[in-house]
């Protein structure tokens, strides 16, 4: 078996914005002609590009075609009408098809996007199976958060399970048999807000019979989850990968900007009185910075095991509309200073050894990462700009970073751009 989640670099793409245009409304789209190359088409002809780079994990944002009832501005990847389609603003399930084999081709694994808590308000299980929802005490369709273009999945009931399962194992299956008789396709899936669902339970049954179904292959179930408790539920249920929610908590309490623009250890006057911060704040007092990324790392170790098999966590320096681009999956390395080793352990796996991935964070590293003061950062702002008046779940649209010439990472809440050029020489990575 092929053990390829230990060290992989996760390069998330989301469509739209290899389109040559932005985003498009639903009447804008009816009345423009089609894209003389798909977006899918488009990044297959380029996965070599990502190769040359470093990546080893290709992950497309949802591709399915989006809801269109009660659609939220220029609607959502995530509000999901069908999960066996691709929407035509990206291309046609023979072009998804393409761009899986023109991946693997190229020695990459490839992860799909899936939304199992909640599908849009046009789906057709609402008209058809109705019981497969949760409803409220008046019987109508529920949602969580803000997101009012989708309906909350029941996972109490079993038929919906079995569907579900079904979903997940026709993208796995999706290419056939391979020359040596095993049946491939996707590599695994990044999950949506895994911890929402309302029967964890699902979880323990779906897993263990997926992987069941493809002995042959290691699958990566990464699980986009919050928390510290959800997460270790999740690893335990069978996830083998989890967001490191905790470590961002640590950047965003204990990394600011100093007067003259550059990162510096500056811990919030409100780190002390968060919660779920609680712990960590402890360490950083104890131990110092690399003491307070320790202690998540010792808690997971303790709760999961160590072992090379051991699920992981994720170190993720984007989440999907945010506008940038990078995650890897690491483990834990004892860092042996406070500062530089520090980045060296956390991701390791964006080695020196690979062209284009260079080993440094703007969160734990102020060099050699180039920061931008206010005034020098338009030039990069147009990769995670908002779009006025459009909205996906209560956030700016963003036309994302991650597919064009630079990588850019943003941290939320600090008042500096940070930006990493790749390979902006070739113009690779120019749409037309």
């Amino acid at each position: 078996m092929d053990d390829w989640v230990r060290g992989a670099i996760n390069y998330q793409v989301n469509l739209r914005s290899l389109a040559a245009r932005e985003p498009r409304n639903a009447i804008e789209a009816a009345n423009e002609q089609e894209l003389a190359s798909s977006p899918l088409a488009y990044l297959a002809r380029n996965i070599s590009v990502l190769a040359e780079l470093g990546i080893t994990v290709l992950h497309i944002m949802p591709p399915f075609p989006m809801g269109k009832s009660v659609r939220k501005g220029i609607g959502s990847p995530y509000s999901v009408r069908n999960y066996r389609g691709v929407d035509p603003e990206y291309g046609s399930l023979d072009d998804l098809r393409s761009c899986i084999g023109a991946t693997h081709r190229n020695r990459l694994k490839f992860l799909l996007d899936m939304v199992p808590n909640h599908t849009s308000r046009d789906h057709g299980w609402i008209e058809h199976n109705p019981e497969y929802y949760v409803r409220g005490s008046s019987g109508a369709l529920v949602y969580d958060a803000d997101w009012t273009d989708t309906a909350k999945l029941d996972y109490t009931n079993p038929a919906l399970r079995q569907d579900m399962i079904e979903n997940f194992d026709f993208w796995l299956s999706m290419l056939g048999e391979d020359e040596d008789g095993i049946v491939q396709g996707v590599d695994g899936f990044r999950i949506d807000m895994a911890h929402l669902i309302n029967d964890r339970t699902f979880w323990n049954e779906a897993l263990q019979e997926l992987r069941a179904r493809h002995p042959g292959r290691e699958l990566l179930f990464m699980a986009e989850s919050y928390g510290r408790d959800n997460n270790l539920d999740l690893l335990g249920r069978g996830f083998n990968a989890a967001y490191d929610d905790d470590f961002y908590k640590v950047c965003r309490n204990l990394y600011g900007v100093d007067a003259s623009g550059q990162t510096a250890l500056i811990e919030s006057t409100r780190a002390g009185d968060q919660e779920e911060f609680a712990l960590s704040h402890q360490a950083h007092q104890a131990r110092g910075i690399a003491g307070a990324f320790e202690r998540i790392l010792e808690e997971c170790e303790e709760k999961v095991g160590s072992r090379p098999d051991s699920p992981r966590l994720v170190r993720y320096t984007d989440n999907h509309v945010e506008g940038r681009g990078v995650q890897s999956v690491w483990r834990r390395r004892r860092p042996r200073r406070q500062s530089t080793d520090l980045s060296r352990g956390a991701h390791h796996s964006l080695s020196t050894d690979r062209p284009g991935i260079r080993r440094r964070e703007p969160a734990v590293h102020s060099h050699p990462a180039r920061h931008l003061r206010q005034e020098q950062a338009s030039s990069t702002r147009r990769y995670c700009k908002g779009i006025p008046g459009d909205r996906i779940r209560g956030q700016s649209v963003c036309p994302w970073a991650a597919p064009a010439a630079r990588v850019v990472r943003v941290l939320q809440g600090f008042d500096y751009t940070a930006v990493e050029e790749y390979r902006t020489h070739t113009g690779k990575f120019s749409p037309s």
